[in-house]
């Protein structure tokens, strides 16, 4: 679910950003799911008041895909910023600390395939 949202906020900073139209067409390209990093909720320790079987979410662990460039990673960064500048104050102190993990495990080769090579570390280019 977090990631849908993100994706649709990274959509909306694309859409309203300065970029040059062939950048937007290029980032609009890999604006999907399949690059989306996995997140993990991490809630607060269970209490015996709680009857979902779950405390408050506290964080988001974001993990990283392995097979990602530098590029890529700095754009959609860049795009996270914007969205996060033109979001209101309420949106703000709504949202949840996201925390950099590690690599997803073993996604050195679950790439899309149709992915572009500037997308794709350095090792994959061949």
């Amino acid at each position: 679910m977090y990631s849908l949202q993100k994706l649709k906020s990274r959509l909306g900073a694309l859409r309203q950003s300065v970029y040059s139209e062939e950048k937007k067409r290029k980032l609009e390209e890999v604006l999907s799911i399949d690059y989306m990093s996995p997140e993990e909720s991490v809630y607060e320790s269970n209490s015996d008041e709680d009857h979902e079987g779950q405390g408050r979410m506290t964080k988001l662990v974001v993990k990283r895909f392995e097979w990602r460039s530098d590029e890529l990673s700095r754009e959609l960064k860049s795009l996270d910023r914007k969205a996060n500048r033109v979001r209101s104050e309420r949106g703000k102190r709504m949202m949840v600390k996201r925390e950099e993990g590690g690599f997803v495990a073993n996604s050195h080769h679950c790439y899309p395939k149709s992915a572009p090579a500037w997308t794709l570390s350095a090792d994959l280019r061949g």
